[in-house]
Formats: C-alpha cells, structure tokens, sequence
C-alpha cells in the first residue's frame, strides 16, 4: 500500500490562540489515565514521559 498524506482536516490536535496543542481525546481520557497513574506510579522519583504529543496528560496528572 502506498504511503498517502494526511488530509489536512485529519488533524486531531488543535493550535489555541495561546499556541498551545489542544486535542479533545486527551482531555477526555486525562481523568482515568490519571487515576491509572496514581494507583500504579511509585510516590516519589523521577519519571521520563516520551512522545507526549500535547503534553496534556502529564501536565493534568501534575495538577493533582
């Protein structure tokens, strides 16, 4: 199967007008995903998050 561009109203995240990446799925999921973390993730450390994508996940979970 050839490769094909992704139309551009395919996007799934969006720019706000402060220029930050908004992507409702992840305001969704933010909630549980949170949860999962906070039952599963040690107390304290160190933690290194990779292909945030939005970075909306860590930056709700580092709210709480």
């Amino acid at each position: 199967m050839p490769k094909r561009d992704v139309p551009s109203t395919a996007s799934f995240a969006e720019t706000t007008p402060d220029g930050r990446l908004f992507a409702p799925s992840a305001a969704r999921n933010a909630g549980p995903l949170g949860d999962l973390l906070a039952d599963l993730a040690p107390a304290r450390g160190s933690a290194l998050e990779l292909a945030s994508g939005t970075g909306q996940h860590v930056a709700a979970f580092a709210a709480r």
